[in-house]
């Protein structure tokens, strides 16, 4: 099907669902506040459900403060819509078994969620630093992942900087860049990665998802200037230690939620020895069983980013977030560096993530 219309349906197929979440939650908040419904209510429910498409289409087009400020409220605005659903819906249960005053409820909804989106908002402004040690690995080596930034809208060189150099402070031998790096909306620009060039240690980048929904000829281009080194299932040795960087999509084709080849393929396609220790970056954390590997890194889900999709996330999808252990191979998912969407963490925090590997 033609890229196009595949995004033309999903678009079309995203508004419906949205126009609809808006004015369930809207009205029933009206109802409970007893507020009259009028044309100009049915006026902001509409102009809300499209703003999000509106302002993605806009930051696309022209990339200046104006559009930036109208994707920060209209991407904040659906990750406030998604809180005041979630208590709805709580309510919605609850009501059957306690009796509750509708304007109370109204105002307390209101109250809560203004609360929540608030400390949502301040929560993704940070980025801590998570230290993971792993004493089994074979070889000893200080190595730091970065992943899901998604720079370009909201995210730009000052956030940049501030990672950069929280990477520095680390002292790393080598750095792992596990795909997202750009946000999906707002064009590549000239420039936009320099800060990257600040990294002082080697560092290597695999593509995610958000790179293959940009020109990938022109994100090579603008991504060149950093001299980071992109791995395009191949091998490289470093210290010791190989690492097998995978292809995030192969042929235009998409291989479920492994991504490119399964591992298992691509392993019997490249040159890996059985006696070094193998890293493997890959940016969806799907089909990664079988490898053999001693240490997969991967990114991709942002821990669920706001809660309760954190708990959904968990039910849907074998490797979340944090460490886990399949025979020898130590699997870790990041919850990511950056937020996608809603610039809103709740239940969830960004991380850069510090691995002290062999005893």
């Amino acid at each position: 099907m033609d890229r196009i219309l595949q995004l033309s349906i999903f678009i079309s197929i995203f508004s419906l669902i949205v126009l609809g979440l808006h004015y369930y939650v809207l009205f029933r908040i009206f109802g409970l506040l007893s507020l009259k419904k009028s044309y100009l209510s049915h006026l902001i429910v509409i102009g809300l459900s499209f703003s999000f498409v509106a302002a993605n289409f806009l930051v696309s087009k022209q990339f200046n403060l104006f559009t930036r400020a109208f994707y920060a409220v209209s991407s904040s605005w659906m990750g406030i819509l998604f809180f005041l659903f979630s208590t709805l819906i709580i309510y919605e249960v609850l009501k059957f078994f306690i009796k509750f005053d509708p304007k109370h409820v109204g105002m307390t909804i209101l109250i809560i969620v203004g609360i929540i989106s608030i400390f949502s908002i301040i929560n993704a402004q940070f980025v801590t630093v998570r230290t993971v040690s792993i004493p089994d690995f074979p070889e000893k080596l200080r190595a730091v992942q970065i992943t899901d930034m998604h720079i370009g809208t909201l995210y730009n060189h000052g956030y940049i900087k501030n990672v950069v150099d929280n990477v520095n402070k680390l002292d790393p031998d080598v750095v792992f860049i596990t795909g997202d790096l750009v946000s999906g909306g707002a064009k590549l620009r000239p420039g936009m990665f320099d800060e990257l060039k600040k990294i002082k240690a080697k560092t290597f980048f695999v593509y995610g998802n958000h790179e293959f929904y940009e020109d990938l000829k022109e994100f090579d281009k603008v991504f060149s200037t950093t001299g980071i080194k992109i791995l395009h299932d191949e091998v490289v040795e470093f210290n010791g230690v190989q690492i097998l960087g995978t292809e995030f999509f192969q042929g235009g084709g998409f291989h479920g939620e492994s991504g490119g080849i399964p591992l298992k393929e691509l392993l019997e396609k490249v040159k890996v020895s059985e006696e070094k220790p193998l890293i493997i970056l890959k940016h969806i954390p799907g089909g990664l069983e079988g490898s053999n590997a001693d240490l997969i890194l991967s990114g991709h889900t942002h821990a669920g980013q706001i809660f309760p999709f954190t708990v959904f996330t968990r039910m849907a999808t074998k490797y979340v977030s944090g460490l886990y252990k399949d025979g020898k191979t130590n699997i870790y998912v990041s919850a990511g560096t950056g937020t996608w969407g809603p610039p809103m963490r709740f239940g969830s925090r960004n991380e850069i993530t510090l691995f002290e590997l062999g005893s």
